[in-house]
């Protein structure tokens, strides 16, 4: 969508509408009227979709809104001018008019990114985050939520180049190693994702609080490598954290489960591993 060079301010915090020219008068009027038309008939409930039918009027008639006023913002996270439909959402648009004025706010960047991921533009919201995050400091979460959306999508390199920045960084975070450690997974390198995995357990607050799918993930990581003593031990450790609540006949199912995939010896409690 171009950015119109001429424009209007309609009411503080809604779209830059660009000025027609004499002759278009009749253009806006009727389209003007449709958007009435259809903001009367879809009703307050359905606003989004309202706004959106407009602007899509609009831009099918070749006198789309301008967005210009968020130019500086769009180069700032490195992504094109959004079509209508994202643009037409109130989360999208908010968001938008507080990074205008905050380059480097926080909430409102993390309120894009959700808001243009509910729309199913996952990819579009991670690289807005990896611009946010060039240009401000303190960006390590949003980084971490953009590797994590590449991994949604499957596009493991650029999640593990994402991870990979993350740890050289900031090498005692236990949520970077843990992003890593999927990252390498998804790319195929388990064998160098256990290590990821460790540091997770290693680096944690508390063994307490680390996850239980943490070990769950790791054992079955080992499982993968044909290292099943390993992942049985794996279960055993994260019962020994805990026996109080944790030993229970499910745990040890994993365990059996595990061990008889080829573990000789049967695993004990490890404490020194935690």
């Amino acid at each position: 969508m171009p950015i119109e060079p001429e424009q209007r301010l309609v009411s503080p915090g809604q779209r830059l509408v660009p000025e027609l020219a004499s002759g278009d008068g009749s253009t806006r009027i009727v389209l003007l009227f449709a958007g009435a038309i259809l903001v009367a008939l879809l009703g307050f409930t359905f606003h989004d979709r309202a706004t959106g039918a407009f602007y899509a009027l609009e831009e099918a008639a070749g006198i789309a809104p301008s967005q210009q006023q968020f130019a500086a913002t769009y180069r700032q996270l490195g992504i094109s001018v959004l079509p209508s439909r994202l643009f037409a959402k109130d989360r999208v648009a908010s968001s938008l008019t507080r990074l205008a004025h905050e380059a480097c706010d926080h909430q409102a960047i993390r309120s894009l990114a959700n808001a243009l991921a509910a729309e199913g533009e996952r990819r579009l919201a991670a690289s807005a985050l990896m611009g946010f995050s060039l240009s401000c400091h303190g960006s390590e979460s949003e980084q971490a939520s953009a590797g994590q959306l590449f991994l949604q999508l499957g596009d493991a390199e650029k999640a593990l180049a994402v991870a990979n920045a993350l740890t050289s960084a900031r090498p005692e975070i236990a949520d970077f190693h843990y992003l890593r450690g999927k990252a390498l997974v998804a790319a195929g390198r388990g064998a160098e994702a256990v290590n990821e995995y460790k540091s997770t357990i290693d680096l944690g607050h508390s063994p307490r609080q680390v996850g239980e799918w943490v070990f769950l993930e790791l054992a079955d990581l080992y499982a993968a490598l044909d290292r099943p003593c390993d992942a049985a031990q794996t279960i055993m450790n994260w019962i020994a954290i805990d026996p109080a609540t944790r030993n229970t006949a499910r745990a040890h199912k994993l365990v059996e489960t595990y061990a008889a995939r080829g573990c000789a010896v049967a695993p004990k409690p490890d404490s020194s591993s935690l």
